[in-house]
């Protein structure tokens, strides 16, 4: 690969989280933020279903970000530290209480978890929406992703079009990791089946496995 497409493919990656960041924080329908922003409403929804979208242009990006009175973070370098590369560690209450927050009053609940709980160190800058838990499942053991494993969640960094992502999703009552391929969660274990999305409370795309040995 060369370290154009590298930098394309993050560029992307802090777009689309910004563009789903914004609309759980804002409560927007893209149509709404795009009314607001004097832009085409397919200018966030293409963001949100094409992996590979391509990059809005300047005009765009500067209307949503005035708009949204935020901008997506294009400064982040791999391995850069700081307070901004860590996300609170929710046990399974935590995460519930979250889940029962409304959106508006999600962000606050994760920045409270983080000053005065346990916070995890990782490799990205995250959206003020991520959150660290662990799993209480082997469905997903057979792509190695175990029971006991930590997970870095992004509620917003996924959708309809992010076919076969792994995600986190409460099923059952328990933590626990699928592949999303809509309407079902999959398994990668003979010991779970299939689980209809309906069925389950989704927390979001994980994209960082931390294990303890």
């Amino acid at each position: 690969m060369r370290r154009s497409d590298g930098v394309e493919d993050g560029t992307r990656a802090s777009i689309r989280r910004w563009i789903r960041t914004v609309l759980q924080e804002q409560g927007w329908s893209a149509e709404e933020w795009a009314r607001r922003a004097g832009t085409s409403p397919t200018n966030i929804t293409r963001i949100l279903a094409v992996e590979d979208f391509s990059l809005p242009n300047a005009d765009t990006l500067a209307r949503l970000a005035i708009a949204a009175g935020s901008q997506p973070d294009l400064t982040s370098r791999k391995g850069k530290e700081g307070p901004h590369n860590t996300v609170p560690l929710l046990d399974r209450q935590q995460v519930l209480d979250y889940l029962n927050l409304p959106a508006s009053q999600r962000v606050a609940y994760l920045a409270k978890m983080r000053e005065e709980h346990p916070s995890l160190q990782i490799l990205f800058r995250p959206s003020v929406t991520a959150f660290a838990t662990k799993l209480e499942t082997n469905s997903l053991s057979g792509r190695r992703i175990m029971k006991g494993d930590i997970v870095i969640i992004e509620p917003s960094d996924f959708g309809p079009g992010n076919l076969g992502v792994v995600i986190a999703a409460l099923v059952g009552g328990k933590i626990s990791a699928w592949l999303w391929y809509p309407p079902m969660l999959v398994p990668a274990s003979d010991e779970d089946d299939p689980v209809p999305v309906k069925e389950a409370k989704m927390l979001g795309r994980v994209l960082q496995l931390i294990r303890s040995l």
